[in-house]
């Protein structure tokens, strides 16, 4: 004579497992092909390049897209296109980022 149970329970087993795996195989399919109309990497055109807070409410962003850098400085109630088309070049850069410093410093130095 069998043991009812322990069958009822291999059969519950088994099935629990057959769907985890049927759920595993659907989320890697969803991940490989992006089904859900999720961008690849290869797709991406659009990259946060530097970000400088300047105070609490306002931050200058430097956006990338396709080739051509836009510095936008964000703030609490407005948006402002600051330049389009930026081009750096080693010298821009470093100046950019020593005011950058400067300005942080006096920021820091009023706030103490």
């Amino acid at each position: 004579m069998t043991d009812f149970s322990s069958i009822s329970t291999l059969k519950y087993l088994g099935g629990f497992i057959l769907v985890l795996a049927i759920l595993l195989a659907i989320l890697i399919f969803v991940k490989r092909y992006s089904v859900m109309g999720g961008v690849s990497k290869k797709q991406k055109r659009l990259f946060v390049t530097d970000v400088l807070s300047l105070d609490p409410k306002n931050r200058l962003v430097l956006i990338k897209r396709d080739n051509l850098e836009h510095l936008i400085l964000l703030g609490a109630h407005q948006n402002t296109l600051i330049e389009s088309s930026v081009n750096w070049t080693a010298d821009k850069k470093s100046e950019f980022q020593k005011a950058v410093q400067e300005n942080d410093t006096e920021i820091k130095a009023k706030k103490i």
